[in-house]
Formats: structure tokens, C-alpha cells, sequence
């Protein structure tokens, strides 16, 4: 067994540089350590560069499916296919510019330790145009934020953690979570519910372009589809920090979650317009995830006893 599997899964992006820092880094640590990459059904010409990068290197296990499979089975995947005592999740289009960014995790590879750690993530986008509210959203709801005493802050985010092998196998990500959104939080609650709080350090990597504002809300419904359904299973609650549930149930305890609907939702195709422009406002589409999330809760309220009485 391997101390260390480096975890990527690969959609679409040539993985060349991320992977030669982190080879790098783990040889300097003198770590056992391998990197396991699953391409998720990627184009031939991504994957033909990709299988070939693979090749050259002993240290990387490389695999392609044949079909897309989504965030979750393919992370799954990836800790079945891995060998290591611990598992270091990476999204395949972040950069790292920290030198010690692997050192950074070794103190918490302990043996027969149950931990899980996440070192966060920075927004540095070159090109902002019609990617405004994406970049906006990461830089001040996502990145990284440490304090006047030096204590780092951020949620549990899937593009860069370590967690022990056994931990994973015990929790893992739910791949009934086909589409976008919140199956990161729901591993998180998971691991909290089992285990204890999880662990924030300032470790993190590099975001250097995101998705544009048209494809960010397309997959923020997704994500508030995925939200309604985890509510209604009362598996993702408002005690969990989810600020639009803390919301959603005040606006549900005062009886007003019908009228804030009618009122508010033929609003929602003049708020996205302004949400997809250069300078789009958070709080607006805070309104529009609220929106969203009350429209694919109501759909699926015939499974739900919901009633404001």
C-alpha cells in the first residue's frame, strides 16, 4: 500500500503541468506515493494527450471511461481504483504555486488516522469577460479568507482535500447526485455526523478560469434541484450552514414561503439578465438560488408533506 494517491479526474483539460508539480513535490517529500487519474469520458484528443503524458511516467495510474459518469461516481471511482492509506482529491484544472504545497499535507498523513482536511482555494482569472459573476461569487463566497490571527476560514470545497482511505470508503460521495451542486457539502455532513468537524488549513490551489456567467446559473438550477431533493430527505438541513435553508425556513416558520414565490418569481428572467451582465449582483442572485431552489421544491412537493398552515 502507497502512504499517498494523488486523486484527479480529468474532463477536458490536459493535465501535463499539474501533474509534473505534483510528481515534483511528492519525490522532494520522499513520500510513497502514486497519482491515480480516471478520464471522464473527456474528448479523443484530450484523452490521446492525456494516455500519453501517462505513459511516460511509473509513478501514474491511468485510466478512461467510456461514458460520463459526473462529480461523484467518478470520485468514487477514483478511490477504488487508488491504493494509497490516503487519498488527495485534486479537480483537474486548478494550479499549484505553492512550493511546499505537498508538505503542507504530510504532518496530517498518520497512520490509522481518520481525518479529513481541505486546504481551500484562490481566484486568479485573467480573463473576466462574461465569466464576471462566476469570479465574483469565488472570490468572495469560495476563496480561501484567513484572519487577523492568522486562522484560515472557508467551506468544504471538493477540488483540493485529503482524507484517509478508510474514511472515504466509509462515507463517500452520493452518485445519485448526477447533476452539479452540493454533493461536496453533503460529504462534508457526512464526515461531520461520523466523525467530528473536518479541517481547514491555508494550503490552496490555484482557480484560473471559470465558467462563463450563462453556464455558472445554468448549473446553479442544477445545483438547487440537488439542494431541494437533499432537504426533502432531510439530509442536508439549515443547521448544516446552508445560508438559503436558514432563509427558506424563516420565510416557511412566518408562513410566507407561497407569497414570497408569487411575488418574486416572474422577476426571475429580469435577474438573470442582470446577473449574466459585467457587473453582476451577489444579492440578486442570492434571490435567484432562493428562487430556484422554492420552484424545484414545490415540484417536487407531491413526495413531501409541505403544507403552511
Amino acid at each position: 500500500m502507497k502512504e499517498l494517491s494523488v486523486c484527479i479526474p480529468i474532463y477536458q483539460k490536459n493535465i501535463e503541468a499539474l501533474v509534473t508539480v505534483l510528481i515534483t513535490q511528492c519525490k522532494e517529500a520522499k513520500i510513497d506515493f502514486e497519482v491515480c487519474l480516471i478520464d471522464d469520458a473527456s474528448r479523443e484528443s484530450v484523452k490521446k494527450e492525456n494516455r500519453e503524458f501517462a505513459l511516460q511516467h511509473n509513478e501514474i495510474r491511468y485510466k478512461e471511461l467510456n461514458e460520463n459518469v459526473g462529480r461523484s461516481a467518478i470520485r468514487n471511482q477514483l478511490a477504488d481504483f487508488a491504493i494509497g492509506e490516503f487519498l488527495l482529491f485534486l479537480d483537474c484544472d486548478v494550479q499549484i504555486d505553492n512550493p511546499n504545497f505537498i508538505q503542507s499535507y504530510l504532518k496530517f498523513i498518520v497512520p490509522e488516522t481518520t481525518v479529513l482536511i481541505c486546504g481551500g482555494c484562490f481566484y486568479d482569472i485573467k480573463n473576466k469577460k462574461d465569466k464576471e459573476l462566476r469570479y465574483k461569487y469565488g472570490k468572495h463566497v469560495e476563496e480561501l479568507k484567513i484572519d487577523e490571527f492568522g486562522k484560515p476560514s472557508s467551506s468544504f470545497l471538493g477540488g483540493n482535500f485529503l482524507v484517509s482511505k478508510s474514511v472515504f470508503n466509509t462515507i463517500k460521495f452520493d452518485d445519485t447526485l448526477v447533476n452539479y451542486g452540493y454533493e461536496d457539502v453533503l460529504f462534508s455532513i457526512n464526515f461531520e455526523n461520523q466523525f467530528g468537524d473536518y479541517i481547514i488549513i491555508n494550503n490552496p490551489v490555484t482557480i484560473t478560469d471559470v465558467d462563463t456567467n450563462e453556464d455558472f446559473l445554468l448549473k446553479t438550477s442544477e445545483a438547487m434541484q440537488n439542494l431541494a431533493i437533499l432537504y426533502m430527505q432531510r439530509r442536508v438541513l439549515p443547521k448544516n450552514n446552508v445560508r438559503l435553508l436558514l432563509v427558506f425556513e424563516e420565510l416557511k416558520s412566518k408562513k410566507m414561503v407561497n407569497a414570497f414565490y408569487s411575488l418574486f418569481k416572474n422577476a426571475l428572467p429580469m435577474v438573470s439578465y442582470q446577473l449574466v451582465g459585467s457587473n453582476p449582483s451577489l444579492k440578486l442572485f442570492q434571490l435567484f438560488k432562493l428562487i430556484s431552489f422554492i420552484n424545484n421544491f414545490k415540484e417536487l412537493e407531491s413526495n413531501y408533506k409541505f403544507v403552511e398552515e
